[in-house]
């Protein structure tokens, strides 16, 4: 089985997306006619910074912020360790971190690593449907506020879809004096970010989320937000990150948010989100146990995580790749081991079903392109996957 023309059927939207023509296009205009150093002085070298800053301007406009506030690092996930760790030794008093359980493993992780340097972390709870609780995530965030250095979600949960409570959370944390750090990699591009609604500190994402290049990420700084920065060298990014700046990923990532912005104009979340639950009612009718984590929460429109029991996730992947349908378990990882997530236990277990369910669940993300052909072929192929499973 594969997709229209015999070609696979790619539904790992949230581990990667295949960067538009007009992003590829631009990044070959880049890499051939502006391959100076943008931080040269000459003639080449100020072309090069015209065009960094000409994307530069295009990326803030897109998330609602002045173009001085966006920083270019490598990726997502150096985003997000600039983020935590800078704004954590830019308040050296304050020594506790307020986490989002169902976080990246790029900001999980980075929580543990702060904790074993003494930096006290704290969880904030999530609801019965598996979201962040806003009310006493806010109280939470009003009764540390002497001690807070940061407080970090993620603005949608990258395995499950759902959209956290960032702009009441944002709205406590501004609030209270603690800069507040979203996360928005699965976000942008899906939903609307905009940080001039929206007073979130700190926010990162990617290109390669959202029709762009990989290779490229972001860190937004609001206005009067203080970072110490983690690469030292030339002083590139106002002096917040060292190291030439990846141009023509740059150029990319410009092009994609104006592309985004295009999709969202035209409809395209609406259209994904109504094959994404035409694949969840033909999964839920087909397959007596199954579980959607998050079902009754917010989620992206993309996005649907469920449970199959009692069939196993690497089976279930197995008969589908082999299928030539291409989905996941959850985040994407070096190695390839598929292994129930800690998001997704937690999700479980706060919608108060069985924390091992994570054991079964499949997660499809919808690209843009997809269409109603795909998402027919992708149910077909996952209950007959389902039913070996299960037998």
């Amino acid at each position: 089985m594969s997709g229209p023309g015999g070609a696979r059927i790619f539904l790992d939207a949230n581990a990667t997306t295949r960067p538009s023509d007009a992003v590829l296009a631009a990044m070959d205009a880049a890499a051939r006619g502006h391959w100076a150093n943008p931080s040269s002085p000459h003639r080449s070298g100020q072309a090069a910074r015209a065009l960094l800053e000409r994307s530069r301007r295009r990326v803030a406009d897109f998330v609602g912020l002045p173009r001085e506030s966006i920083v270019f690092t490598s990726g997502a996930t150096e985003a997000d360790d600039l983020a935590l760790r800078g704004a954590i030794a830019a308040r050296p008093g304050r020594r506790a971190l307020l986490v989002d359980p169902t976080a990246h493993a790029a900001v999980l992780e980075t929580a543990a690593d702060l904790a074993a340097e003494g930096l006290e972390v704290r969880w904030l709870p999530l609801d019965s449907t598996g979201r962040i609780d806003a009310v006493a995530g806010a109280a939470m965030i009003a009764e540390g506020r002497e001690e807070l250095a940061l407080v970090t979600l993620s603005w949608a949960q990258n395995e499950t879809g759902i959209l956290q409570p960032v702009a009441e959370l944002a709205a406590a944390a501004d609030a209270a004096g603690v800069p507040l750090h979203a996360d928005a990699a699965q976000a942008v591009g899906r939903v609307t970010v905009d940080l001039d609604a929206v007073p979130a500190h700190l926010v990162t994402f990617a290109g390669h989320k959202m029709h762009g290049p990989r290779g490229v990420g972001v860190l937004a700084i609001r206005p009067g937000t203080l970072v110490v920065p983690r690469l030292l060298g030339g002083g590139q990014e106002r002096g917040r990150r060292g190291g030439t700046e990846n141009l023509p990923a740059i150029a990319g990532l410009a092009v994609a948010c104006d592309e985004a912005e295009a999709r969202r104009a035209a409809g395209t979340p609406a259209r994904l989100a109504a094959l994404r639950d035409r694949l969840q009612r033909g999964l839920v009718d087909a397959c007596p146990g199954a579980v959607v984590l998050g079902a009754a929460a917010p989620r992206l429109a993309n996005t649907l995580a469920i449970a199959l029991p009692p069939a196993a996730s690497d089976a279930l992947l197995l008969v589908l790749s082999e299928r030539g349908i291409d989905a996941s378990a959850g985040s994407a990882c070096s190695s390839g081991a598929i292994e129930p997530s800690p998001a997704a236990i937690a999700t479980l277990a706060a919608m108060g079903e069985d924390p091992d369910l994570a054991a079964s669940a499949l997660r499809f993300s919808l690209p843009a392109e997809t269409g109603e052909r795909e998402i027919d072929a992708a149910l077909e192929a996952t209950i007959a996957a389902w039913r070996l499973g299960a037998s």
